[in-house]
């Protein structure tokens, strides 16, 4: 038996009497149990309370008045759960034990240890569209979301579609099992995950279609059950951000539309100092990335924002600090080293850190580029003028 979620009051003996309940879902938001509610309802196995906060029991000695609770398994919310084990007619169960933890509508259980997730069953089953997402956040923890569990959307009637992110490396038994109105799935894993042969049981996936990464298409059309549906679409990569400075802000860009940017903006500056001097490096390190819904993220793109010909001024009367200096951009792709807002005419140098010369170029247009053979991963030196800055070749 299940409560609906929008049930706030369960009134005086609702359930009086009946033998014939075996498992009880309790909504999230019950407030409150009237007196006698499921009295004499004879032997309940499982009794499931979503309820964060322990509902109010003003009779509690009667709410499970001639029902065998001692024999019954109470599950409650991790949050809760010493609250539910001090507080009667909860504290009689037989035993008490943690629920699954729901995040935003999707249940997980969850290792803190490992830093990983693995989506479980609803007790109120999944509906509509329903997007997995890569990470999920609890008690401070950053974790993974890793896999599938078995069950975890059987029987979902109500469930269209499904996005599954990159990080799952495996599906349970069942997991899709009997999901008659799911007409897409959306697998971001570049790996197949390792897929019960049974996980789409009952489901006509024949009619469904398949979104999966351009690099995986053989892999999945070769490999059970995913073999089984009957479109399979690429999912398109957002494409690499564009970063500029304008106007004395960084701006993003990019090709595909309707993205998010996430970025990462670093003051080498930051930091604690004990000296009586401190070198002021007046750069930034930006990172950024473009999601899209629907679509793989795209690559990282990377740039160093500094500032060049500084030529500090202190202001004694006003105990300010003015800069004049020239802010300008270092990028770096397929070993292709830019530089962006430099007067035209000076000169851009690079060389490895054991200072061996890689090329040099002039600025024109405000732009000097340097083609290198250096490897990803390499840390560089760009010197322009009299400036010199480390960057990490992409």
């Amino acid at each position: 038996m299940v409560i609906p979620n929008n049930v706030p009051v369960i009134k005086d003996y609702a359930f009086t009497g009946c033998s014939g309940i075996n498992t009880i879902t309790l909504p999230k938001g019950l407030q409150r149990i009237n007196d006698g509610v499921f009295k004499g309802c004879g032997t309940i196995s499982d009794v499931y309370c979503f309820a964060e906060k322990v509902p109010d029991t003003p009779y509690h000695w009667s709410v499970f008045e001639g029902t065998d609770i001692q024999s019954a398994t109470l599950h409650v919310p991790g949050t809760a759960y010493d609250s539910y084990v001090a507080t009667s007619p909860w504290s009689s169960f037989g035993t008490i034990v943690k629920l699954d933890t729901e995040i935003n509508g999707i249940y997980y259980c969850i290792n803190k240890d490992e830093m990983q997730a693995t989506v479980t069953v609803n007790p109120y089953k999944y509906t509509g569209a329903v997007t997995i997402p890569e990470t999920i956040v609890y008690e401070g923890v950053t974790c993974t979301v890793s896999s599938i569990g078995a069950n975890a959307f059987a029987d979902c009637e109500g469930l269209t579609s499904v996005i599954i992110p990159e990080g799952v490396t495996s599906v349970g038994d069942n997991a899709f099992m009997n999901c008659v109105a799911l007409s897409e799935v959306s697998c971001f894993a570049e790996n197949v995950p390792e897929t019960s042969s049974g996980a789409f049981a009952g489901t006509d996936v024949q009619s469904a279609v398949l979104h999966v990464p351009e690099t995986a298409v053989e892999s999945y059309g070769s490999t059970a059950p995913w073999d089984g549906f009957g479109t399979q679409q690429l999912i398109e990569k957002c494409g690499l951000p564009t970063i500029s400075y304008v106007d004395g802000k960084i701006v993003f860009g990019c090709e595909t539309e309707g993205v998010i940017f996430k970025s990462n903006v670093i003051c080498q500056d930051n930091g604690t100092h004990e000296d009586n001097t401190v070198n002021l490096s007046v750069s930034y390190l930006i990172s950024v990335y473009a999601v899209a819904e629907g679509c793989k993220s795209s690559d990282l793109a990377t740039a160093t924002l500094c500032w060049i010909d500084a030529e500090p001024v202190n202001q004694v009367a006003t105990g300010t600090l003015e800069i004049a200096a020239v802010p300008v951009l270092v990028k770096s792709r397929g070993g292709v080293i830019t530089v962006e807002g430099v007067g035209n005419g000076t000169t851009m140098s690079v060389y490895t850190t054991g200072g061996m010369h890689v090329g040099s170029a002039t600025a024109v247009d405000r732009t000097a580029t340097v083609s290198t053979s250096l490897p990803a991963g390499t840390v560089a030196v760009v010197k322009i003028g009299e400036k010199a800055v480390k960057i990490v070749v992409r």
